[in-house]
């Protein structure tokens, strides 16, 4: 099977249409909200920045509280000094990347020092280690949800429905949900066969938490989970990726991220048996408040995570499944890794 890359190849035949359309889309919805209060707008320190008349009650009630815990109200977290409390999807989005872009950095960033100590201590088969690794870690990046990133309170039906139409979306239906959120619905072409395909896209925002789900045809293409589960500790969730993190004074202080084997053959679009898919809706995880690392650690048995990442203490500890492919029959075999203990840079 040709399979490590084919997922990329599939990405690289739209990301530079999809990258016009965001930067298009959210050129025009600044320009469409600038005619808001600018004193109203969302991720500043004093959290709560007024409500639309669709927004849920239940999901903004309660105050900004230092002490930590949840608030007495609408369960959403109380907050830290450190960040604001989202108070919409696009705030939630705000916050969302700013914690995934956090993780990623964690991750890349000892992985690269301590494949850095290998070379200065084994310059000529620093290679050749089981230690060293090369990683593209990009676990919940989604130029999709960035799309959507400018649909807060801000943003209202007939400006979402206007800006997929000019974008070349065909009989864009669009629907707010009592929270603020969106269900947007449309044809688009194929970018390569030249196809109307129906496209729907989800986005949600309650109690400090957001989701967006894009679906074609009927068969879910993406989904992306972001959870507050209350004293500065979250759930994030993709198709693929699962994390629990405790997120304190701008920084992830504590993690367990889990990713699953994906192969996939690069003719057929043929999934290996040992690849793993969670699933939107089996597997969501929205509106949850008791996950914890066995959450994220729920396939490792099964041998489909294919690595593993846990922080603790100034530690990363990387664990997982060794993934051996012949690529003469296609067939891979998986067997666990031995632990490996690296310092944070």
């Amino acid at each position: 099977m040709k399979t490590r890359f084919a997922s990329l190849a599939r990405t690289a035949r739209t990301a530079g249409k999809r990258l016009l359309t965001i930067l298009l889309v959210l050129s025009m919805l600044f320009a469409l909200c600038a005619c808001g209060d600018a004193d109203a707008s969302p991720g500043t320190a004093d959290g709560n920045t007024g409500n639309s008349a669709s927004d849920s009650k239940e999901s903004r009630s309660g105050t900004i509280d230092t002490s930590g815990g949840d608030t007495d109200g609408g369960g959403a977290d109380k907050i830290k000094d450190n960040y604001a409390l989202p108070d919409d999807y696009t705030s939630g989005y705000d916050f969302y990347t700013r914690i995934a872009d956090k993780l990623t950095a964690l991750v890349t960033d000892t992985i690269d020092a301590n494949n850095k100590r290998l070379e200065e201590a084994d310059p000529n088969a620093f290679f050749n280690s089981d230690q060293y690794m090369l990683l593209l870690f990009l676990p919940y990046n989604s130029l999709g949800m960035a799309m959507t990133s400018g649909f807060g309170k801000d943003a209202t039906v007939s400006t979402i429905k206007s800006t997929y139409s000019i974008l070349g979306g065909d009989g864009v239906q669009v629907t707010q949900n009592a929270n603020g959120g969106f269900i947007i619905a449309y044809q688009s072409e194929d970018y390569l066969t030249k196809e109307k395909q129906d496209i729907v896209e989800i986005i949600d925002y309650s109690n400090g938490s957001i989701r967006y789900e894009t679906t074609t045809n009927g068969v879910t293409q993406a989904f992306y989970e972001f959870v507050s589960l209350g004293n500065d500790r979250f759930a994030m969730q993709s198709r693929t990726h699962r994390s629990i993190l405790t997120y304190k004074n701008g920084e992830i202080t504590e993690l367990t991220h889990s990713y699953t084997v994906y192969e996939e053959d690069w003719e057929t679009g043929e999934l290996s048996p040992q690849s793993k898919f969670y699933d939107s809706t089996a597997d969501s995880i929205w509106g949850r408040k008791e996950l914890d690392e066995s959450w994220v650690l729920e396939h490792q048995a099964q041998d489909a995570l294919e690595r593993i990442f846990k922080v603790k203490d100034g530690v990363m500890t990387v664990e997982g499944v060794k993934i051996n492919t012949n690529w003469d029959t296609g067939e891979s075999t998986y067997t666990p890794m031995e632990p490996i203990e690296m310092p944070l840079p």
